[in-house]
C-alpha cells in the first residue's frame, strides 16, 4: 500500500511547485519510493508497525493503515495548506511533518492507530552514547546515512540548523533542556530509518526484547532453544536469584508471608514444558501471521496450563532474566498473566516442594508412598 500511494505517478504535479525542493510531503514520498533506500526505510517502519500489532492492544485494519500512511506522507494538509505552513515559516511544524516524526502522529491526536505508535516511539527509550554523539557531533552523529538523491536536505538543514541554536550550559534552564530533547529526538529518529548500521539501528527499538522476538517469529524452529532462557526469567521472578542451583525444574513459590525466613516453592519437571509459536488463525481467506510465544505445561496426570506470550510480556521476562525487580505497575497489570499461569499450575497434584532459606540454601522435603516425609539439605532439584 505504501508503495502504490508514493507512486511517482500521484506525485508529478509536484514537479512545477515552487516547494519542489523544500516540501516535506514530496521529501517523504521520494524517500519511501526510492529504489535503494526505500526498502531499508519500508522495512524499518515495518517493525515498528509489527512492534505495534504484537502488543495485542489493536487489530489493524487495511483503514488503519491507510489513514495511518496518509497521515505520516502529508501530516494531514493539502497543497493550499503547505504552502501557507511555509509562509508562516514555521519550522517546528515542517519538521514534524517529516515521515521520521510523522509515522506517529503528534501527541494528542485521535487516529487509533497513530495513538499505539505512538507507545512504541523511538524517542522514548535511553541511548544515552547516541544522544551525546547527535547533540554534539551533529544530526548524522559522525555515521554513514543513507543516500536519498532527488529529494533534498530539507530535513538536514532544519536539524541542523536546530543543533546550532541549542545552548550549552552546565545549569541549563528548563526551555534549554527542552530544546535539547526536541532536538535529540528528532535526529534519533531519523538515524534509525536511515542509519547504514543495521545493528545500531534496531537497538533504538523501544523494546530491548523486540529484535530478539521478531527473528523467533520469523524463525519458528528455534524458539525451543529459548526454553530454558525463559524457566530461567521465571525462576528469577519467584525470588531465586541463582537459577542454575535449581536444575532441570520450573519453580512456583507457594505463598508470600510477611516478615518469612523460609520460602517455599512447587517443582515442575523442565521435560514437561514446550515452548512454541502461537497458531495462526486457520482460515484461507485471511491473511496472518504468528504474533506471540506460547508456553505449554503437560502434566503426567494429564493436567495442562499455557501462557501466550506477547510483546509486552516476552519484554518482561526478558528484563526478569537480567535481574530486573518487577514494580507494582507490572504485578498489576502484565504480570497478572504470568500470575494466572503460575496458580494453574499450581492446581497440579505434587509430593515435593522446595525449601529455601534467606542465604540462599535449598532443602527438598518429598512425601514417600508410604506417606513419610523425607527432607534433603543442600541438594538442587537436579539432583533428584
Amino acid at each position: 500500500m505504501l508503495i502504490r500511494l508514493t507512486d511517482e505517478r500521484y506525485w508529478s504535479a509536484c514537479g512545477g511547485c515552487a516547494l519542489e525542493r523544500t516540501c516535506y510531503a514530496r521529501h517523504n514520498a521520494l524517500t519511501f519510493a526510492h529504489p535503494t533506500a526505500g526498502p531499508q526505510i519500508r522495512e524499518r517502519l515495518r517493525d515498528l508497525y509489527r512492534l505495534a500489532d504484537l502488543r495485542g492492544r489493536l487489530h489493524i485494519t487495511m483503514r488503519d493503515l491507510r489513514s495511518a500512511f496518509a497521515y505520516m506522507l502529508t501530516s494531514g494538509r493539502d497543497c493550499a495548506s503547505i504552502h501557507q505552513l511555509y509562509a508562516a515559516n514555521d519550522t517546528d511544524a515542517i519538521l514534524d511533518s517529516h515521515y521520521f516524526t510523522s509515522y506517529a502522529g503528534l501527541p494528542g491526536g485521535q487516529d487509533r492507530l497513530l495513538r499505539l505508535l505512538r507507545e512504541v516511539d523511538l524517542a522514548s527509550a535511553p541511548a544515552p552514547a547516541l544522544d551525546r554523539q547527535l547533540d554534539y557531533l551533529g544530526p548524522a552523529a559522525g555515521r554513514a546515512l543513507v543516500t536519498v538523491d532527488g529529494r533534498g536536505d530539507q530535513d538536514q538543514r532544519l536539524l541542523a540548523r536546530l543543533a546550532e541554536q541549542l545552548t550549552r550550559s552546565s545549569a541549563p534552564e528548563q526551555d534549554e533542556r527542552a530544546a535539547h530533547r526536541r532536538y535529540v529526538a528528532a535526529a534519533r529518529r531519523r538515524f534509525y530509518f536511515e542509519s547504514l548500521d543495521q545493528r545500531r539501528s534496531r537497538s533504538l527499538l523501544p523494546y530491548r526484547g523486540a529484535d530478539r522476538l521478531l527473528t523467533l517469529l520469523k524463525h519458528p524452529d528455534s524458539v525451543g532453544e529459548r526454553l530454558d532462557e525463559l524457566v530461567d526469567a521465571i525462576n528469577r521472578s519467584e525470588g531465586l536469584t541463582d537459577p542454575r542451583q535449581l536444575g532441570d525444574v520450573l519453580a512456583l513459590r507457594l505463598r508470600q508471608v510477611p516478615g518469612e525466613t523460609i520460602r517455599s516453592y512447587r517443582l515442575f519437571p523442565k521435560d514437561r514444558l514446550a515452548l512454541s509459536v502461537g497458531d495462526e488463525p486457520s482460515n484461507p481467506y485471511l491473511e496472518s501471521q504468528p504474533d506471540a510465544l506460547v508456553l505449554r505445561y503437560h502434566g503426567e496426570a494429564g493436567h495442562r496450563a499455557q501462557l501466550r506470550i506477547r510483546l509486552d510480556l516476552f519484554e518482561l521476562l526478558h528484563r526478569l532474566g537480567a535481574g530486573y525487580l518487577p514494580g507494582e505497575a507490572d504485578q498489576q497489570g502484565l504480570y497478572l498473566g504470568l500470575t494466572i499461569f503460575k496458580n494453574e499450575l499450581s492446581a497440579a497434584p505434587y509430593q515435593e516442594i522446595l525449601l529455601a532459606s534467606a542465604r540462599g540454601e535449598l532443602s527438598r522435603v518429598r512425601r514417600e508412598p508410604g506417606g513419610l516425609l523425607v527432607m534433603h539439605r543442600g541438594e538442587t532439584a537436579g539432583d533428584r
